[in-house]
Parts: structure tokens; C-alpha cells; sequence
């Protein structure tokens, strides 16, 4: 399965949470890409990568704009 995982800001901090699911399903075989929204059009690398699964890490506060991507 291929599993996208959208992040809207890295600020400094890396995503650990999300790095070890990453890493958990790398290991059985699944497909894993990070999106970072800064900077490009999120919609086009969405459609180029065809996820079956697109995961959301975010942090309280957030969650108006992980709404509208949605």
C-alpha cells in the first residue's frame, strides 16, 4: 500500500512520531512519501504518487487548514 503523509510546516523539529510509523510500515513493505505543503502545490504530488492512505501529523491548532486540504 502506498501511505502519504502530509506535513504542513516543518519548523526545526523533525515529525518523529511520524518518521517511526514510517519506518514501521517501510518494514512491512509498504510504500511511505512525506508531503511538505511549503512551497509547492500539494494537489499535483498527491495525484502523481496515487496513496492509498493519506496520514496527517499535527500539532494542536492546526487542524482548520488540515480540514481544508482535506
Amino acid at each position: 500500500m502506498r501511505v502519504l503523509f502530509v506535513i504542513r510546516d516543518i519548523d526545526g523539529a523533525e515529525p518523529l512520531g511520524i518518521m517511526y510509523i514510517s519506518a514501521l510500515l517501510r518494514q512491512h513493505g509498504h510504500e511511505v512519501e512525506f508531503l511538505g505543503t511549503r512551497g509547492v502545490d500539494p494537489l499535483l504530488r498527491v495525484a502523481a504518487f496515487k496513496p492509498g492512505v493519506i496520514a496527517y501529523g499535527m500539532c494542536t491548532g492546526h487542524h482548520m487548514w488540515y480540514l481544508a486540504f482535506n
